[in-house]
């Protein structure tokens, strides 16, 4: 963030991205020249200065995608175009997974459900192991971005207590057994009071859930975890995850439950605990993530949708506390 007057945050890509792309351009060059003085044909001419014009338009275009946000709006250049956009038409910044690698980014997800994402916060060549370090980069911007917005010019900043962040999503352990069963129950009752039958919200029991639980988080099973996130102290949400059982994902991780409060439902909170998840299992070198999830459950699955990850197969029957419900599969690969 630059100093009063100006008052913008920009985002833009980490310089060994610039650094990476200009290289490739040079490397390019070269080769095109040294081609030209071994080929003497006139259309193979024409076809490698084309191919060369096309290389260094994508590396002026990848080294100058770029972000800022003012008072006002957030203008935003990528790879493909530029656009300006006002508050006002702005939804949310969500930091979620790229449509394509495995990169992590902000996107700009507009009230008119179009998105933009803003590949400077991550690059096309920032990914793969660099992501939980990206997925940090991309949040403290994005509270860079709210604390300019909060800004009051009247106030003496010096004097002015920096924002905290109400959020804290962590990695849960042993002695969080207790807890985070707690708000598996609160929320299985919450998601599914209305889609399934009361015989099967009764029948559960929240100290089995807490002893299965302890069993799952006390390093007995290897890359088995859990996630916590907190609003103000208070645990509003929790996921679950081990190696899967299924056949034909052997290497695969399964997400068995993740759950926010109703009341964080259209809130960051679910994206950051998913994103969060995602994070830990990728570090466990796991291949991939599946998941099942009830069938009439149409608020989560839309939200997994969205984020890009896709159904395997069909419809299939699984038994919940000895009830049988219909479920679908989720899966996505690293």
């Amino acid at each position: 963030m630059t100093g009063k007057q100006t008052r913008s945050v920009r985002i833009e890509q980490p310089s060994v991205n610039k650094v990476t792309a200009f290289a490739l351009g040079g490397l390019a060059a070269f080769l095109t020249l040294l081609l030209l003085t071994k080929i003497q044909a006139a259309g193979f001419t024409l076809f490698i200065l084309v191919f060369l014009v096309a290389v260094f338009v994508y590396v002026y275009r990848a080294i100058h995608v770029e972000a800022t946000a003012t008072p006002d709006g957030i203008s935003v250049q990528n790879l493909v175009r530029s656009a300006d956009f006002e508050w006002s038409e702005v939804d949310v910044l969500a930091v979620i997974p790229t449509k394509s690698g495995s990169g992590t980014g902000v996107t700009v997800e507009l009230k008119n459900g179009s998105t933009m994402p803003i590949e400077a916060s991550w690059g096309p060549w920032y990914q793969g192991k660099m992501s939980a370090e990206t997925t940090k980069r991309c949040e403290r911007l994005i509270e860079d971005i709210r604390s300019m917005r909060r800004y009051d010019p009247q106030v003496d900043a010096p004097e002015t207590p920096a924002p905290v962040d109400p959020v804290i999503v962590r990695v849960a352990t042993e002695q969080d057994a207790d807890l985070v069963a707690r708000i598996f129950d609160a929320a299985w009752t919450e998601t599914y009071s209305e889609i399934l039958p009361g015989s099967l919200l009764l029948d559960r029991k929240s100290a089995d859930d807490a002893q299965m639980l302890r069993e799952l988080l006390d390093g007995s099973i290897p890359m088995a975890g859990s996630v916590l996130v907190e609003r103000d102290g208070d645990v509003v949400g929790a996921s679950v995850f081990a190696p899967t059982t299924s056949k034909g994902v052997e290497d695969y991780m399964e997400i068995f439950m993740l759950y926010v409060r109703a009341d964080e439902l259209g809130t960051d909170t679910g994206r950051r605990l998913v994103l969060r998840s995602f994070n830990e299992i990728r570090a466990s070198s796991a291949l991939g993530i599946v998941g099942n999830v009830y069938v009439n459950n149409r608020k989560l699955r839309s939200q997994i949708e969205r984020m890009g990850v896709a159904t395997k197969g069909e419809t299939h029957e699984q038994v919940w506390y000895g009830v049988p419900v219909k479920v679908v599969e989720y899966s996505l690969t690293f």
